[in-house]
């Protein structure tokens, strides 16, 4: 059974984002746009990177757009909940997160690349994204535990050459913002 979600046109074209490759080894901000928003951009100085907007009942799932393409994350799950990432209009999954009760998770995309979803600092909020081979790819942290305005994305210098960077970027907001969203008990 697949279910069609539906389309919400977005005002940005691919145009008009520069490269993510571009911000390997620097850190970027996922900024929301206003107060009561459901967009956020990715943002480095005046440069916009990718934007990420909340749709449906309870934000469950989300729509990623960036220079090379557009996708959506999928929530799945109540209790622990899991994600799939699907490209733009289609409802075959191209990656799978799979999270404990501890915080973690597995990233599994159909291209057999793997990543893990980790929390290293409590305090701080601060999460990563590694590789198999135990290399982090970006962290994302708060500006303060449970903020949902703003958070820095951290990308490793060689981030650049992992093909789904953009995803990641966008399933490391996504999962921030649950967290914020559960510290709050929103």
């Amino acid at each position: 059974m697949s279910v069609m979600l539906d389309r919400v046109e977005s005002h940005e074209t691919a145009a008009g984002f520069a490269p993510i490759e571009a911000l390997a080894g620097q850190t970027a901000e996922w900024r929301r746009r206003s107060f009561a928003s459901r967009d956020y951009d990715l943002v480095l100085g005046d440069r916009v990177f990718a934007t990420m907007r909340f749709m449906g009942a309870l934000r469950r799932w989300a729509e990623l757009r960036a220079a090379d393409g557009a996708w959506e994350i999928r929530r799945r799950g109540f209790w622990v909940s899991g994600l799939a990432i699907h490209r733009a209009g289609h409802d075959q999954p191209l990656a799978e997160l799979e999270r404990s009760l501890m915080g973690r998770g597995t990233l599994q995309f159909a291209t057999g690349a793997r990543y893990q979803w980790q929390r290293v600092s409590l305090w701080r909020g601060r999460y990563e994204l590694t590789s198999d081979a135990g290399r982090t790819v970006l962290g994302i942290r708060g500006t303060t535990f449970r903020s949902r305005r703003s958070m820095m994305l951290d990308l490793a210098a060689d981030a650049a050459r992992s093909p789904d960077l953009t995803v990641l970027a966008g399933v490391a907001c996504y999962l921030r913002l649950l967290v914020a969203a559960r510290s709050r008990g929103t």
